[in-house]
């Protein structure tokens, strides 16, 4: 997720406390949560929280299905709305995409002054679809890969940042990961709101620092040459990413 909020006084002192946090490692105008990404293992994207066999039982019944996609209330901007509009016609033809939106009203609402990514009746958003037997699959992805486009050309930025969390001030960005430490001193308001998700519990194997996991996207929104000097200034420091 991306944070905005607070006013300009709040982002000075945040940003001051960071550089005296010994669990922050600080590359220029790039500041990193060591334990929120780093020592952190996920697995996003790798169908965990669609998957029920191989955990015991009770893990199974509490987790099963809950996934980003199916729980969050998922913030959109209005030139995010704007390109979404673009491709609607065609996204509304994968499967039953387009009565979703129809049973909700449309694809995004109003509420307490923000604009939110409309859900089915189930919490799913609307865009999730999955085929007969197959899994959940997020159609503006799904449409975007078809034409051989940058996903990241036409999802709404928390959809690509999961679970990364992002607090972004002129050129700083402070990078963590949502439901860490930090995160809930940044968003107590948010903290109730935290779930349990297969993806940040990951068999052993299959997890890697959110850092890792996320490494393309981060590279994206920072850019190459401040994420590679960030990396270098890492890996020096001994941490593995």
């Amino acid at each position: 997720m991306a944070s905005s909020h607070g006013s300009q006084a709040w982002f000075r002192e945040f940003f001051r406390g960071l550089r005296k946090d010994a669990g922050v490692v600080r590359c220029g105008t790039i500041y990193v949560d060591v334990a929120g990404t780093i020592d952190r293992q996920v697995a996003c994207g790798d169908g965990l929280c669609w998957e029920s066999s191989g955990r015991a039982a009770a893990n199974s019944r509490a987790i099963a299905g809950k996934t980003c996609c199916t729980t969050f209330m998922v913030p959109v901007q209005r030139h995010e709305i704007s390109r979404i509009k673009r491709i609607l016609p065609e996204v509304r033809k994968i499967r039953d995409v387009g009565a979703a939106i129809d049973r909700a009203g449309g694809f995004f609402h109003e509420e307490a002054g923000s604009t939110w990514m409309n859900d089915r009746p189930n919490g799913a958003c609307v865009f999730l679809s999955s085929a007969p037997g197959g899994p959940p699959l997020c159609s503006i992805h799904e449409w975007a890969a078809s034409k051989g486009d940058d996903h990241r050309a036409w999802k709404p930025e928390n959809c690509c940042l999961f679970p990364l969390y992002l607090v972004q001030w002129g050129e700083d960005t402070f990078v963590t990961s949502y439901g860490s430490e930090r995160w809930r001193a940044i968003d107590p308001a948010e903290a109730e709101f935290e779930k349990s998700y297969a993806c940040f519990t990951p068999p052993a194997g299959r997890g890697h620092p959110v850092l890792v996991e996320q490494e393309d996207e981060l590279r994206f929104r920072i850019g190459a040459r401040r994420w590679n000097a960030t990396l270098r200034k890492l890996r020096a420091l001994g941490h593995h990413v």
